[in-house]
């Protein structure tokens, strides 16, 4: 029953986007993620080619789940960027502004209107320095070289873990983004809800400027096993 003056609020997501991916290399950050956005187990739209957005010069981010969400944190936190610019440039960089969602996060959860994302953001701070968190939708806000979201926890770990580096500074660009392929050919074959066309987001210091790239990609993808092909509902021993 409605009553007039009722709010309501987004209790399950509706357009989702599947997994992100970010990594540190040697010079800046990548984040990746498919371009594709699924209404429940339809592939509804194939060429969403904004999942992964840049906030200000030094700091983009990307999220699994809700994609209406995501564009309201993107608009929040570019308005708060463009507040703080002073002389033609923002002193908020990837570590505040990703404090700041943490914070919207853990408000909109208390108020049990959460936003349905688990974000990752990165770029580079004020040193210069690669930096890489990620944000559920609780809130809770975590550190690290690498960050997986979405099926990529389960499937990604595995692929990642051996051949990245104890040090990101011995990791070259063009190594992370063969990682990230080998990630996201995996999740195209074993995630329904996987794309198999992806964006790269690059951010990378260079010489002491900040140089941001977007490279999209196409997976070269092999599907003549036969198990892909023929196998019908028989059991499998």
């Amino acid at each position: 029953m409605n009553f007039a003056g009722e709010k309501k609020y987004t209790t399950n997501p509706i357009y989702v986007g599947s997994s992100v991916i970010g990594m540190k290399f040697k010079d800046g950050v990548i984040i990746a993620c498919d371009t594709r956005l699924n209404y429940g187990s339809i592939a509804k739209f194939q060429n969403i080619d904004d999942r992964v957005q840049r906030i200000n010069a030094n700091t983009m981010l990307a999220s699994s789940g809700e994609y209406s969400d995501f564009q309201e944190v993107v608009r929040f936190l570019k308005e708060t960027a463009l507040n703080d610019v002073l002389d033609k440039r923002s002193y908020l960089g990837p570590d505040e502004l990703t404090n700041y969602l943490s914070s919207m996060h853990y408000y909109r959860r208390n108020k049990m209107n959460p936003y349905w994302n688990y974000t990752v953001t990165g770029g580079l701070s004020w040193d210069g320095k690669p930096v890489l968190y990620g944000v559920d939708q609780y809130g809770t806000l975590l550190k690290s070289d690498y960050m997986l979201v979405g099926m990529a926890i389960y499937f990604c770990n595995s692929i990642i873990e051996p051949e990245y580096p104890l040090n990101f500074e011995e990791l070259s660009q063009d190594a992370a983004m063969n990682i990230l392929r080998k990630c996201f050919k995996v999740l195209f074959y074993r995630d329904t809800r996987a794309g198999n066309r992806i964006k790269f987001s690059v951010m990378k210091n260079q010489n002491g400027e900040v140089s941001y790239d977007e490279i999209f990609e196409d997976l070269e993808t092999e599907w003549d096993y036969k198990r892909f092909r023929y196998q019908a509902n028989e059991k499998i021993y």
